[in-house]
């Protein structure tokens, strides 16, 4: 994993993401890993909208539901079991 230092942080902010991840019971690299990716998705989102696209719609339905590594790992994981069970399911039929 890589690490990022942020220099020149206003005291305002620090303050603001640190009431945040106590509030949601995050540590404070958590909850700026959760804020950048809100941020990313917004702006990917914006940027799809700009070009009228299906897959924009698609994805303004899962604005602010960005996943942590140990999450996305678990749904995959859940995905990937039912795709192979319901794959013997359809052989022994």
């Amino acid at each position: 994993m890589a690490d990022i230092l942020v220099r020149d942080m206003s005291e305002s902010l620090k303050r603001e993401l640190s009431d945040e991840a106590k509030r949601s019971g995050h540590s404070l690299s958590e909850e700026i890993k959760i804020q950048v990716r809100k941020g990313l998705n917004a702006t990917r989102l914006e940027n799809a909208a700009k070009a009228g696209s299906t897959l924009c719609q698609l994805r303004s339905a899962f604005v602010g539901l960005a996943l942590s590594d140990e999450e996305h790992r678990d749904f995959m994981s859940a995905t990937d079991e039912a795709r192979r069970r319901e794959a013997e399911r359809r052989c022994s039929e």
